[in-house]
């Protein structure tokens, strides 16, 4: 199941998930000054393919849930 989608502000993301930040900092994402925008609308501005980075966030999600149980 997926935890994260691309309607979802890029700082409410790295709230919830720090760990999102890595990749973020890896594709270049504003998520600090940047965080209020919606994931969707800045993969499109940077031509980032949004499938490939939500399952990069939603896979370091499930490893993180695995890890605690």
């Amino acid at each position: 199941m997926n935890k994260f989608n691309s309607s979802q502000t890029v700082g409410e993301i790295v709230s919830i998930m720090p760990k999102a930040s890595e990749i973020f900092k890896q594709y270049k994402i504003d998520f600090c000054c940047g965080g209020n925008r919606p994931l969707e609308e800045v993969l499109y501005e940077l031509h980032l393919d949004e499938n490939l980075i939500l399952n990069k966030i939603n896979e370091i999600f499930e490893e993180s849930n695995n890890t605690k149980e």
